[in-house]
């Protein structure tokens, strides 16, 4: 063995006693967390013969995505997210499942310059639902009351799930998965989105809108304040640049990077317990920046569409 060979070994070995250290400890600190952070069981996962269940992100793709291919969706298990309630797609789509993450829409003390956008999502979600839906929010919602108030729907079923941060080795990570005792870094509403949609059993998960498509949207003025134009489907034509808050202040462009670091990371984490849990996932956003998850084009796989029918409930 030569003296590059040896170093070579000897660089590989450092990494890999790197890699267990950081995954040990990483595995620590998630099994601390937990006695502190989960205040719900989760959701273990309970198999029911689920086919397919369509995530509507909001990305600005989501649509032309919808106007495509809205008659086959109107039939078929879909699950929305965030604001999109707001718009008139909700009730033409009337999706079976809901998840709402960000804790301006939930939290007591949240930001008083958002109440008024909280109180626009939970009216909307509590006067145009005419059919079963189960509505899913983190745990930490349970004790907060601002919210609940809105919501009189008998309708709406209100499920509660943990978003503790998860992190060490895969096979740790994806057994308390599996349990529902946390998962990744959930830095937006689609990483507990696609966990739930796993959890309950799906054998197939599609993506439409999550378009992920930030990066061109970032800039830094004169002043030093990074500026992000977050579009929606809803407000792509209004949306204007603005600073990315956090409790306290502003994120500078370090931490917005990371948090989107997070987010990518996570996907690739979600992929590889999907796999473990025989669910395939797929991304069927045009131009998504997501690139984790199998590509599909619904023009050439029709068959996807009509793989998970459903009766809808008045």
């Amino acid at each position: 063995m030569g003296d590059k060979q040896v170093k070579d070994f000897i660089m590989q070995f450092i990494v890999l006693i790197r890699d267990v250290l950081i995954d040990f400890t990483s595995s620590i600190i998630s099994l601390i967390r937990i006695p502190f952070f989960c205040r719900y069981r989760g959701l273990s996962i309970n198999r029911k013969s689920l086919q397919t269940l369509f995530i509507l992100s909001n990305g600005p793709s989501l649509e032309l995505s919808i106007e495509k291919y809205k008659d086959k969706l109107n039939n078929l298990d879909l699950l929305g997210l965030n604001m999109f309630a707001i718009d008139p797609y909700y009730i033409l789509l009337r999706p079976k499942y809901y998840v709402v993450v960000s804790p301006d829409m939930w939290e007591d003390n949240s930001d008083i310059r958002l109440l008024e956008k909280r109180k626009r999502l939970w009216k909307a979600i509590n006067t145009n639902t005419s059919w079963s839906m189960d509505l899913y929010l983190p745990s930490e919602a349970k004790n907060n009351s601002a919210w609940k108030k809105y919501l009189t729907n008998d309708l709406i079923s209100i499920r509660y799930f943990n978003r503790t941060p998860i992190e060490g080795f895969r096979f740790f990570k994806n057994i308390l998965f599996r349990y529902g005792l946390g998962m990744p870094r959930p830095h937006n509403v689609l990483i507990p989105s696609l966990m739930i949609g796993i959890n309950m059993g799906y054998n197939i998960i599609v993506l439409l809108g999550a378009d992920h498509s930030w990066l061109p949207e970032l800039s830094v003025n004169d002043n030093n304040e990074v500026l992000v134009c977050q579009k929606h489907f809803y407000d792509q034509n209004t949306a204007k640049p603005a600073v990315m808050g956090k409790r306290g202040g502003t994120r500078k462009l370090h931490e917005i990077l990371h948090k989107w670091q997070l987010s990518f990371q996570a996907y690739f984490e979600i992929n590889e317990y999907a796999k473990s849990q025989k669910t395939k996932i797929y991304n069927a956003t045009p131009n998504s920046f997501i690139d984790a998850f199998e590509r599909i084009d619904l023009d050439y796989n029709s068959v996807i569409l009509s793989a998970s029918s459903r009766s809808k409930s008045v």
